[in-house]
């Protein structure tokens, strides 16, 4: 939590506004490291998660949507898209400045930084072909 307090202060004070933050099993089922749930307020953290970086990176992701959520700009409805696209800034952002020129995940078998910055690109290509299409 310290680093995310030295990161982003405001993420760090509206996670301390969290129902809970559980460590859970369930994000297994959805193939997912971390999750927010709105409703409850609650997020939850895969228990293969070891790594303080690794922690680190999904507490700013996750508490960015918990951020979003108290400022009210968090849809119950419909399209996260948005909030997706800030939460995967603030990872970004954490992972560049931490580690500017990569980072190997041995879990995966991959450059962290590269695989992260890759996959927002193909996540805002495929936000702005939807929106596009939408028009």
């Amino acid at each position: 939590m310290a680093l995310v307090r030295q990161e982003r202060p405001d993420i760090a004070s509206a996670l301390l506004h969290l129902g809970a933050i559980t460590i859970d099993d369930r994000t297994e089922r959805q193939a997912s490291w971390g999750l927010y749930n709105q409703g409850r307020r609650e997020m939850l953290i895969n228990p293969r998660i070891t790594d303080v970086y690794d922690l680190a990176a999904l507490l700013l992701h996750e508490g960015q949507h918990c951020l979003d959520d108290q400022q009210g700009i968090l849809s119950p409805f419909g399209s996260h898209v948005d909030s997706e696209m800030r939460a995967y800034d603030t990872e970004f952002t954490w992972w560049q400045k931490h580690f500017p020129y990569g980072r190997w995940d041995t879990a995966h078998g991959r450059d962290q930084t590269f695989f992260y910055r890759m996959w927002k690109n193909d996540y805002l290509r495929a936000y702005l072909t939807v929106n596009e299409a939408i028009g």
